[in-house]
């Protein structure tokens, strides 16, 4: 395969993903950059504490993948009922909340000091979705 076969086909899946999740907008950057995050910092976290398993963590990466299934149903069911991205919205924020929190306890857990405001606004997301 030439590089530009290979950016041909690289183009063509990105693009695809993204109209399939609703496009990338900042939102759906966000919750790309918390799970690598929360992966991170979990990986971290369990080394620190001696409790890295690579089980744990390939059903951690699957976790995170069928995420991105719940937000393309999401965006699907906006189109069918002729929302505005309401119910994508909800469901990034809602993963965007769920995982900015674990990203929290993660750093909490190793030692790292956590503005109380930045934890009461990540629930507060998820308390209104």
């Amino acid at each position: 395969m030439t590089r530009f076969d290979f950016s041909l086909v690289l183009g063509s899946i990105l693009t695809f993903l993204s109209y399939m999740l609703g496009g990338f907008d900042s939102s759906l950057q966000t919750i790309f950059i918390f799970i690598i995050l929360d992966f991170i910092t979990g990986i971290l976290k369990a080394y620190k504490n001696k409790e890295l398993s690579s089980l744990k963590c390939f059903y951690g990466i699957v976790r995170k993948m069928l995420y991105f299934i719940l937000i393309i149903v999401a965006v699907h069911v906006d189109k069918l009922v002729e929302t505005n991205n309401v119910f994508r919205t909800c469901v990034i924020y809602m993963l965007i909340a769920n995982e900015g929190i674990s990203i929290l306890e993660n750093l909490g857990k190793m030692g790292v000091p956590i503005p109380k405001k930045l934890l009461e606004k990540l629930e507060s997301l998820n308390e209104k979705e």
